[in-house]
């Protein structure tokens, strides 16, 4: 018996977007970027933090541990700690899928540069950084010891082109992990590459 063959349009299927984990050393860090990935809504982003082991090598392994779940593995830390930042340096050659967010001296230097620049041979250290996060009409109430630390990314999102801009500048310190650097906005780039993709795919299939 010969069947019948439909040629009503199928709908076409959901496309996969690529999937991200973030592996972070701290709760600020987390906290950050859970609130963040709302701004990205569609997009499978999965954050964990490694609570009691925070050297860099120990948040890379998180991040390879991984590998075969998600597309994409950052590892996001502080490079206060030369030592331990060259054992990640070793490790990322043997892992390459796992993509590296350091910022030096600490994560609040990505927060300080939504709201200035900072010049690439500035000697500046962690209590520096906050010091200067904390001015009037920056984040005034911002404690790091608070575990409850929240809605930064709210407070400095409509900031968040100037901090992109301020850190491309810091990029010159990329090998030099004594001077100001972060290369937060790396995550932010992939946030939207994929945000666009499925945009694009939106637009055309309705």
């Amino acid at each position: 018996m010969i069947q019948e063959r439909s040629f009503e349009r199928n709908k076409p299927s959901k496309r996969k977007l690529p999937t991200i984990f973030i592996a972070t050393e701290g709760q600020t860090e987390e906290s950050y970027f859970n609130e963040a990935r709302k701004k990205y809504r569609g997009i499978t982003v999965r954050i964990k933090c490694h609570k009691h082991k925070t050297a860099p090598d120990q948040i890379m392994k998180l991040a390879a541990s991984e590998s075969k779940n998600y597309d994409f593995l950052f590892a996001v830390f502080d490079c206060d700690n030369h030592e331990t930042y060259k054992k990640a340096r070793d490790f990322c050659t043997h892992h390459p899928k796992v993509i590296v967010i350091r910022s030096t001296p600490c994560f609040e230097l990505w927060l300080l540069l939504h709201f200035t620049k900072i010049t690439y041979n500035q000697n500046i250290n962690n209590d520096k950084v906050i010091e200067l996060l904390k001015y009037p009409n920056r984040l005034p109430d911002y404690d790091k010891s608070n575990k409850r630390v929240s809605k930064v990314f709210e407070k400095t999102k409509e900031h968040l082109n100037t901090a992109i801009k301020h850190a491309k500048y810091l990029n010159q310190n990329e090998h030099n992990s004594d001077l100001p650097y972060t290369n937060v906005h790396n995550l932010f780039n992939h946030f939207e590459s994929i945000k666009n993709e499925k945009d694009k795919w939106l637009n055309k299939n309705t």
